[in-house]
């Protein structure tokens, strides 16, 4: 899963996507709040703000938001109008894992002097939103709206729409209550940062590491370098920082220090 010495830009893709599945079906799992796995998602598809949101009988309810680490406001929450516009206009469309584009809406005639039009115009740090079907019964749905500030890059061997199906596949297979709890422990502002005072290394493995990742970051904590993990592991020291940046992406790190703090503080909280 994690790319090899000379990976090519696919790999380092298609480690990242299969990355961010394991972080979501793990919080599917209620293994940890999935603002945390929003928040890691933000890094990974490189977006300012995520949220999920549960929409029905004209009502919304937020199930986790996160904003992108090096931006210090809170995370925004939906208003709404974009699925709303999405179910005028396009409800024949609606299925699991389908995404609906803000720059292909803005090109439709009937997008003009709409609520969602008004609303986007004054954004002016944003550059694209992404609205990603989880599921669509019975006038009830569950979205994630995705905001970017820079154009996001797709990639025609590895397309997002496949990432899009799989945790759309993944949400289905949630476990039973977990919206709710979510939602209520949203609206309470329980969510913390990415994986604060978590047992990252603990037997339930919060932030989805690897093997290898694990190895890592025990021996990091034990004081070695990079080039000391390298050795003990007869792997090259490029391939030890590309498993710690895929660790930073999951645990919210921002380098080695931070990220030995994080692991030390979390210590035998699993227990």
């Amino acid at each position: 899963m994690v790319p090899f010495a000379g990976a090519s830009e696919l790999h380092f893709r298609l480690a990242r996507g299969l990355d961010l599945i394991n972080n979501w079906n793990a919080g599917l799992y209620g293994r940890y709040p999935l603002s945390d796995v929003l928040s890691v998602m933000l890094r990974q598809v490189e977006a300012r703000n995520a949220v999920l949101y549960r929409f029905g009988s004209n009502r919304l309810e937020t199930v986790a938001a996160a904003r992108h680490s090096l931006d210090q406001a809170k995370p925004k929450v939906s208003s709404g109008n974009m699925l709303k516009y999405v179910q005028k206009y396009h409800a024949a469309k609606i299925e699991p894992g389908r995404i609906f584009r803000l720059s292909e809406l803005q090109t439709e005639p009937d997008f003009y002097q709409t609520a969602t039009q008004r609303e986007w115009a004054a954004q002016h740090d944003l550059v694209e939103n992404h609205l990603i079907i989880l599921s669509a019964s019975e006038g009830q749905y569950d979205v994630i709206e995705i905001a970017y500030a820079l154009l996001p890059e797709d990639c025609p061997e590895f397309p997002f729409s496949l990432l899009s199906t799989a945790l759309a596949n993944g949400w289905e297979n949630r476990v039973s209550g977990l919206v709710s709890r979510q939602v209520r422990n949203f609206g309470r502002g329980r969510s913390t940062g990415p994986l604060q005072e978590t047992d990252i290394l603990g037997p339930y493995n919060p932030a989805g590491l690897t093997r290898a990742e694990r190895r890592i970051c025990q021996l990091l904590v034990g004081g070695d370098t990079a080039k000391d993990i390298a050795d003990t592991l007869n792997l090259s020291v490029a391939t030890i920082r590309t498993h710690l940046h895929n660790t930073y992406a999951k645990t919210g790190a921002d380098g080695q220090v931070q990220l030995v703090a994080l692991i030390a503080a979390g210590m035998g909280r699993s227990e």
